[in-house]
């Protein structure tokens, strides 16, 4: 259920550094339009796709007009990307290489601002990867939307009618010829009907699939079962930022849920941000302090707590209790062992979680909110957590501690 991210470098889509025997020049711009900024002045160029028609003006305050010279169009259009390292790059050949000395000072000569505000977009990408790990909680919805079953069709497409070989005139003179273009065109078919049965099989236990999720919705408060069914595929379908799984228990009055959630661990968080060197122009990489790692991480394992209450208290209108119980693997320090530890366990009952401002979860802090109710957790204001005993709503099978 995690998700994985990848970082590479980030292409300005129409930014171009044209470099040429007299200097070099910055262009903007992409399609028919661009605009050419250059120690010659700045102009416009426009093309009519198709036509081989262009026109190319000057466009800045300078009065005048002057000969073109035969070395305004000897340039190279260099595209600029972002290096693994931060640093501004450029294609060459197959590969990137880093921006030269001379095409740097065009950069900040001619673009400054243009490229500064791209670079602040690229640090806010390359960080995207932290942020979702720490604003999970945003996601949460509300008890008060009405569960609607969406229904998903089958977008495989069936595997394409073979062309066979037509037998003409000369293979039907010859037996062995036409034998030949017999047996290809055979096996063609015997290819496509495998393929054809398969399309198929794979079609009616989608749409199987598909009815028992429906089944699950319509059902869902009807019985245990109904519930953990249908509740196990709420939270499979949810993108986790990280390796997060989860055990499912309900009460025998159907009107309690627990959650045993087995925490990805703070080993696996990103150490590092990226923050815009506004003098060099590139992205810095900055470490991340062991407090403000740990306080992501806090920030993140109390996300998910808010995210799977809110997930079963929409999804599930006769729940009335939800409990979350988080561990982790930890290593002892009395033991040196790696070891399941509790971090966190909380009870919310219905009627104090409709009490939150869903329209507003970006004031929300998950840490703050989950003190609102009755809360386990034996944690400093840095992050540090040590073990908890948890709630016990019920046994869920092969749960550790329990």
């Amino acid at each position: 259920m995690g998700l994985r991210f990848r970082k590479s470098f980030k292409v300005a889509p129409g930014v171009r550094l044209n470099v040429g025997t007299r200097g070099a020049s910055w262009t903007v711009g992409a399609g028919g339009y661009s605009v050419n900024f250059g120690s010659r002045g700045t102009y416009a160029n426009y093309s009519l796709p198709g036509t081989g028609l262009s026109y190319r003006g000057r466009t800045d305050s300078t009065g005048g007009s002057r000969q073109k010279s035969s070395s305004d169009s000897e340039t190279i259009g260099v595209t600029l990307c972002l290096l693994l390292d931060g640093k501004l790059g450029t294609r060459v050949g197959d590969g990137y290489e880093v921006l030269s000395a001379e095409a740097l000072r065009t950069v900040k000569k001619q673009a400054p601002e243009r490229v500064l505000t791209w670079l602040a977009e690229q640090s806010e990408l390359w960080n995207e990867e932290l942020v979702a790990l720490t604003d999970v909680h945003l996601k949460t919805p509300s008890p008060l939307i009405e569960p609607k079953f969406l229904e998903r069709a089958f977008d495989a497409l069936p595997p394409p009618e073979p062309a066979l070989k037509p037998v003409g005139f000369l293979a039907s003179l010859f037996e062995k010829k036409r034998q030949r273009i017999e047996e290809e065109n055979a096996q063609l078919r015997k290819s496509y009907e495998k393929a054809l049965a398969t399309y198929q099989v794979n079609k009616e236990a989608f749409y199987e699939k598909e009815r028992r999720r429906k089944e699950a919705f319509d059902n869902r408060g009807n019985s245990q079962e109904s519930v953990l069914e249908f509740m196990s595929t709420v939270v499979h379908g949810i993108s986790w930022c990280r390796e997060t799984n989860v055990e499912l228990d309900i009460s025998e009055d159907a009107k309690a849920l627990t959650f045993v959630c087995d925490l990805p661990e703070i080993e696996d968080f990103p150490s590092e941000r990226w923050e815009v060197n506004q003098k060099s122009f590139c992205l810095k990489k900055l470490e991340l302090s062991q407090t403000d790692l740990r306080k992501a991480y806090m920030q993140h394992i109390h996300g998910v707590a808010m995210r799977l209450v809110g997930e079963a208290f929409m999804n599930l209108p006769s729940i009335e209790r939800v409990t979350f119980s988080g561990f982790s693997q930890r290593t002892s320090k009395s033991t040196g062992q790696v070891q399941d530890e509790f971090l966190l366990s909380v009870r919310v009952e219905k009627r104090q979680w409709t009490a939150l401002n869903f329209g507003n979860l970006e004031a929300v802090d998950p840490v703050e909110c989950l003190g609102l109710f009755d809360l386990r957790r034996d944690m400093t204001k840095t992050g540090i957590f040590k073990a908890i005993k948890p709630f016990i709503e019920t046994s869920p099978p092969g749960t550790p501690g329990w």
